[in-house]
């Protein structure tokens, strides 16, 4: 049997809730079950016996994401993988949101710009012409 006692103590917190509360704000039951080698479950039941909330499981998992034209025109710019890393989705989940609607993996790589899509400057460097 675990002496949580003990262990808040050695710590540095008051009590046992105030080590729970201060963990449990910081860290997932299933990280803190890990750091301290016991089940997820014996970590829920800490947080319960001393009346802390429980968070819903799951997280990001469960997140909703839609692939709507914004995003389809993203990729298209600038490629799954970008998109996935800004918007902190996983590449998979978009690759199967594609799969959904019809799209292929090769229709989402980027698109390299055109030379005629690029505006050139036509006005000459100054300082190119002044070292004649």
């Amino acid at each position: 049997m675990i002496r949580w006692e003990g262990i808040s103590k050695d710590l540095g917190y008051g009590d046992e809730a105030a080590m729970w509360r201060d963990l449990y704000g910081k860290y997932s039951a299933p990280v803190l079950a890990t750091r301290f080698g016991v089940s997820v479950n014996t970590v829920r039941d800490q947080l319960r016996r001393h009346s802390i909330q429980l968070r819903p499981q799951g997280g990001a998992n469960f997140r909703k994401v839609v692939l709507d034209e914004d995003m389809i025109r993203e990729i298209r710019a600038r490629g799954v993988r970008e998109v996935a890393k800004e918007r902190d989705i996983d590449v998979t989940t978009i690759y199967k949101l594609m799969k959904k609607k019809g799209l292929t993996p090769r229709e989402a790589k980027p698109v390299p710009v055109q030379e005629e899509d690029v505006e050139l400057d036509e006005e000459p460097d100054a300082t190119a012409s002044s070292q004649s």
